[in-house]
């Protein structure tokens, strides 16, 4: 034989040492594997309206970004997020420092109560569901639902 040339002792060492080796491997990958699955957050990502009026772009760091077509133009608000994993649900609430930043730049175009209702503490809390490349959206409070198609 080619290994450890008939030597009993030297090809059980090495047969031994091979399959410590590839167990210690496939343990780490098991490892590696269930923490990112228990980790994941599953609404990372881009997100498109079913009917294209709209994107969302959820981001890792509890920011989402909503995009809206409708009306010829796009316009991009900035949001925050809170995902709930057990409950499935996601708080959505709006980013209070963005809203301010666009009341200065633009202090002539909007008058200062509609900045204040925007200010209000807004929040809409969803259960979410995602299969494959589809986000439904159900809103907890009147049952109306979103369909949203990964990009």
């Amino acid at each position: 034989m080619l290994i450890a040339k008939n030597d009993e002792a030297k090809r059980s060492r090495i047969w031994r040492n091979g399959m410590i080796i590839s167990s210690i491997i496939i343990v780490l990958v098991a490892i590696y594997l269930l923490i990112k699955v228990l980790n994941e957050n599953p609404v990372v990502g881009k997100w498109l309206d079913d009917d294209g009026n709209y994107k969302v772009h959820f981001l890792n760091n509890g920011t989402l970004y909503v995009t809206d077509f409708s009306e010829g133009e796009a316009e991009e608000m900035e949001l925050r997020y809170k995902l709930d994993k057990e409950s499935r649900i996601v708080v959505i609430s709006s980013d209070e420092k963005a809203l301010e930043n666009i009341m200065e730049v633009n202090e002539s175009e909007y008058l200062e109560e509609e900045f204040e209702a925007e200010l209000s503490d807004q929040t809409v809390m969803f259960y979410y569901s995602v299969d494959n490349n589809e986000m439904i959206l159900t809103e907890c409070d009147y049952g109306e639902q979103m369909i949203l198609i990964k990009e």
